[in-house]
């Protein structure tokens, strides 16, 4: 399995602990930190894209990663976003993508969920070209980080991500998330109120809630929109080490 992480350059600190921190102690599981603040147009109709196609079974999943030559340009726009891109990122690696904003970090995300097709090259996972795979499978393996919370309980915030998830299942995700310390601590605990957008809590905390929620659905790609972004040192702290957490438990 293979790990990505891709940040802008705001984080030039974060991939230095990345590097020191975290990617010394990565194990087992594929998991894919993204940056997503400039997706544009991602959104498109599902009966847009065609049914069937391949899946991968989980004992043949080991996450290569590959674009062949890859040239794309998005539909609304004229100038190409890349032309010729090749990169591989083999099972068990560890990438980190940085770069200014608009610098086409978030595109290549896209790419790969086949939000976009390429417009010539290809995609590949596991040697498998994306556009034969299909669509629901490949979109299921990939995990969206979501920082918004609902106006419900935190075990009911975290449980969204898996409605069939046990008790024990959502504290281990909290855990995960380095969240079950000051969710314990709180009277109410897992039953505390978040209210409208979790306007209760701290804005490491929702970012730690949002990350367990992330982590229930047990993804084999897990993508992070910026998840230190205007949060203050300490909190900014907390969800590194939830990062850290995340890499060496799965």
């Amino acid at each position: 399995m293979s790990y990505i992480y891709t940040i802008g350059c705001y984080a030039e600190r974060l991939a230095y602990r990345l590097k020191h921190c975290v990617f010394a102690n990565i194990l087992k599981r594929e998991t894919a930190f993204f940056d997503l603040n400039r997706s544009g147009e991602l959104f498109l109709e599902e009966g847009e894209w065609p049914g069937g196609g391949r899946v991968i079974p989980p004992y043949e999943l080991h996450g290569n990663i590959t674009m062949n030559h890859v040239a794309f340009s998005y539909p609304s726009r004229n100038e190409a976003v890349f032309e010729n891109l090749s990169l591989n990122i083999p099972a068990g690696s560890v990438v980190a993508l940085v770069g200014e904003s608009g610098g086409g970090k978030s595109t290549i995300v896209s790419l790969i969920e086949r939000l976009y097709d390429v417009d010539s090259g290809s995609v590949t996972l596991d040697g498998c070209d994306i556009k034969d795979l299909d669509l629901k499978w490949l979109r299921g393996q990939v995990i969206g980080y979501e920082p918004c919370l609902f106006a419900t309980s935190i075990f009911e915030n975290i449980r969204f991500g898996n409605p069939s998830a046990t008790d024990l299942q959502v504290v281990q995700a909290a855990q995960m998330a380095d969240a079950h310390e000051f969710i314990t601590a709180f009277p109410n605990g897992y039953s505390t109120m978040v209210g409208e957008e979790g306007h209760f809590l701290s804005g490491g905390q929702k970012q730690r809630i949002a990350i367990a929620r992330a982590l229930i659905k047990n993804p084999s790609v897990l993508i992070f929109d910026e998840a230190t972004s205007a949060l203050d040192s300490e909190a900014e702290k907390a969800i590194f080490k939830s990062i850290e957490n995340i890499s060496a438990g799965l």
